[in-house]
């Protein structure tokens, strides 16, 4: 949950792509361009916002940096105190992690630094590699205990 919004749930059906950055920081920032580039990529290969979504979270203190709700084509969340959702995914203090949700919400891929600098073209080619298998993943969902 985050600034009142289940990332989770608000984009279930879809493939959920996160980066955890803090644009206070110049390597973020590139980092975020290169989000653009991965939405980019992944339209050249007709996988359109509907079958992915991707997000950029920065870290609360990087708020001041980059306020609004876009980077160019991608959805910017910012953290805050209340819902320190970093924290609870247990990445405060780190930045530059890519994760990745499969369409029913599971956490399918998660790419940490240094691997997840993609401005590294290996790391880059991995995170659209993956994000495409995900996506192209027509599997039903699992049905939920009760």
């Amino acid at each position: 949950m985050i600034n009142g919004t289940n990332l989770i749930i608000n984009y279930r059906k879809q493939v959920l792509v996160i980066g955890v950055t803090h644009l206070g920081c110049q390597a973020c920032r590139n980092q975020a361009v290169k989000y653009n580039d991965l939405y980019r990529d992944l339209a050249y290969h007709n996988i359109r916002e509907q079958d992915a979504r991707l997000i950029l979270v920065n870290e609360q203190h990087g708020a001041q940096y980059l306020p609004g709700i876009y980077y160019g084509k991608i959805r910017l969340f910012q953290d805050n105190q209340k819902d320190r959702f970093i924290e609870k995914l247990g990445l405060h203090g780190q930045r530059l992690n890519n994760l990745i949700f499969g369409r029913c919400g599971d956490l399918v891929y998660t790419q940490r630094y240094p691997h997840s600098n993609i401005e590294e073209e290996a790391n880059y080619q991995q995170l659209l590699r993956i994000t495409m298998t995900v996506a192209k993943n027509k599997q039903p969902c699992h049905k939920m205990c009760s």
